[in-house]
């Protein structure tokens, strides 16, 4: 987007006046600034923020760098150098502003000052595995890192292709997998569907398709080139074969999703609760083998790690034994979202898994529905009628309780999160209305006007009123564009907006910031998705927590995804939620006793379940 790498050869800047026929006159120069350093425009969408970033080996023997905007006289920011680099820093800053760059250590140096340019085109600070690496690992995310936001429909396996026998291109061919895009979009991971061959020349290409905030395509298109690891030689290298034997007492629920095994806390990998799973390629020696991903009724007989001894060319055997206990009964019936019929559609479901029934039957995706009071329909979100747009054509529907008599509501773009008034008259989403995504109320027999009820700028998301009818709580980015996401709570007119959860712009446990908040019955709690790392979707490092009404007391209840969406029973003994126990697993629908903790399994192949009520 907006970006400038400043040539190191770039001309001294003379300042004070000088005149041509007074050779001698003195002149005052700045620093030639480093060829690496970045610094993006201030960006659109940040309130007055602009990014700066230095690729690695700018700064070889610097430990740190303080950024100030002399513009505007501030204090300066202190910014951690790794490999003679760090990753992009958003300063707060307009187009113009000179912002200066002071290393440290650094005796007798002046700092070097860069100035805001009004635009640029994005451009990438680092990747993972960096050029020419010879030594990969097989099973390594492939990173990469933005000077500044991108836009996420721009990441893809068009702008960004992984290629095997990468060295020369010519003759290569695509690797399949999927994207995980941090949620300020300054990174993107792409995952391989499957490890990588040892001893193999790979590129990574990163072409124009990469598109920042303002349209702006990447300048020029980049090549890394690199290669993964030779295979350890047969002879020196053993295996594990892990086995779940799981016993169920008086009929117990088992998890139809199974559990996840990790050897020496690698990356998990799936098993079935009656299954086994092979690892080789395991060198000689002891290695520490963890089972998780129990539901709630089930336990561990020997406790969820044991220690293997791998011999090279001999495969060791290990067995987890499971016991399973029946749960209490819950009752209800549930919408859900479910991609088992190829494609997102609605169904409904009862509490206990049983008399499953499909509501929606059609090639477009159906998502995000929410109950109306009465329990006779349903508010859900569909781009059936986009016209062909890949994205921004979502919109929001209702339909009855069976799935019939279908109607739109809302003629938008990016219509999401729909939830109902208690008295069932009015429907609370988000949606993107005059370049801003806002909070917005309509009334369900009069769609066609809409009142703005969130910050007026900023991108807002996951209305929920609160069932008394007065208030309405969701999340924005209100304090800093792109940067920190919060939840907020208002008053069903829009007016008295105060915070309900604010995360630090930065801890030594990294960011954290809350989502998807969702009422108690009773409107004396509320729950909502914690998020520590916006990346990857969250995994695994986010949870359903729940505190009081207005914020206080918070406590985390279970570890998921950013899938969650938590939904309270209507008896409010019951959270549902959707839940993966591995990043590339399938999600399933869940519940939880919060009183308790116990736990079970809905329905596997679910999420963003709401309650009939």
């Amino acid at each position: 987007m907006k970006r400038v790498i400043l040539a190191a050869a770039a001309v001294a800047l003379v300042i004070g006046a000088a005149c041509s026929d007074s050779p001698s006159a003195p002149v005052e120069t700045r620093p030639l600034l480093p060829d690496g350093l970045v610094v993006s425009n201030a960006q659109p969408r940040a309130n007055g923020f602009a990014y700066v970033s230095a690729v690695p080996a700018t700064f070889s023997n610097a430990t740190s760098v303080t950024i100030r905007n002399l513009t505007r006289g501030d204090p300066g920011q202190s910014i951690t150098v790794i490999d003679g680099g760090f990753d992009p820093v958003a300063i707060a800053a307009a187009t113009g502003d000179d912002l200066s760059v002071l290393v440290q250590p650094g005796v007798d140096v002046a700092p070097v000052v860069a100035r805001v340019p009004a635009r640029r085109g994005p451009g990438i600070v680092r990747t993972n595995p960096s050029k020419e690496n010879r030594d990969v690992a097989i099973d390594v995310p492939m990173l990469v890192v933005f000077s500044e936001t991108v836009e996420k429909w721009s990441v893809n396996t068009s702008s960004i292709v992984l290629l095997d026998n990468g060295d020369p291109i010519i003759g290569s061919f695509p690797v399949t997998g999927v994207f995980q895009i941090a949620v300020d979009g300054l990174s993107a991971e792409f995952i391989p569907g499957a490890p990588l061959q040892p001893g193999t020349n790979y590129a990574l290409v990163i072409n124009s398709g990469i598109r920042d905030l303002d349209a702006d395509a990447l300048d020029a298109t980049i090549t890394v080139t690199f290669a993964t690891a030779a295979a350890p030689p047969v002879a020196e290298v053993g295996g594990i074969a892990i086995t779940a034997v799981t016993t169920a007492i008086e009929n117990s629920q088992l998890d139809p999703d199974g559990y996840t095994v990790s050897i020496d806390y690698s990356q998990a990998q799936h098993v079935d609760v009656n299954g086994s799973v092979a690892v080789a390629g395991l060198k000689p020696g002891a290695h520490s083998v963890t089972l998780a991903g129990l539901s709630g009724n089930c336990g561990l007989a020997d406790g969820p790690r044991q220690e293997a001894k791998v011999v090279a060319g001999v495969t060791a055997l290990i067995t987890f034994h499971i016991v399973c206990a029946p749960l209490p009964r819950i009752t209800g019936r549930l919408a859900f979202v479910t991609e088992r019929d190829g494609n997102s559609e609605i169904y409904a479901v009862n509490a206990d898994g049983t008399d499953p029934v499909r509501l929606t039957t059609n090639t477009a995706a159906d998502e995000g529905p929410a109950w109306s009071p009465d329990g006779k329909r349903i508010a859900f979100v569909s781009n059936r009628d986009s016209g062909g747009e890949p994205l921004g054509g979502s919109n929001i529907y209702t339909m009855d309780a069976d799935g019939s008599n279908v109607v739109r509501l809302t003629f938008g773009s990016f219509n999401s999160g729909p939830s109902w008034s208690p008295d069932g008259r009015k429907i609370v989403f988000s949606g993107l209305r005059d370049g801003q995504h806002g909070i917005f109320v309509m009334s369900v027999d009069n769609p066609t006007t809409i009142t703005n009820v969130g910050h007026a700028r900023g991108y807002q998301s996951d209305p929920a009123w609160s069932p008394d009818g007065s208030r309405i709580a969701f999340t924005s980015d209100w304090r800093a564009f792109d940067f920190v996401y919060d939840a907020y709570v208002a008053k069903a007119d829009g007016s008295g907006i105060s915070i309900l959860f604010e995360g630090p712009f930065s801890s030594p446990d990294g960011p954290q910031f809350y989502f998807q908040p969702a009422w108690s019955p009773d409107g004396g709690k509320i729950a909502v998705v914690v998020c520590a790392y916006v990346s990857d979707t969250c995994h695994p490092n986010s949870s359903v927590s729940v505190a009081n009404a207005d914020g206080s007391g918070l406590r985390s209840l279970v570890q998921t995804d950013g899938s969650a969406r938590p939904a309270w029973s209507p008896h409010a003994g019951v959270i549902a939620f959707g839940s993966r126990s591995c990043r590339t697993c399938q999600r399933s629908l869940q519940y939880m006793w919060v009183t308790t903790g116990q736990s079970g399994v809905i329905t596997a192949n679910g999420h963003s379940p709401s309650w009939r009520p």
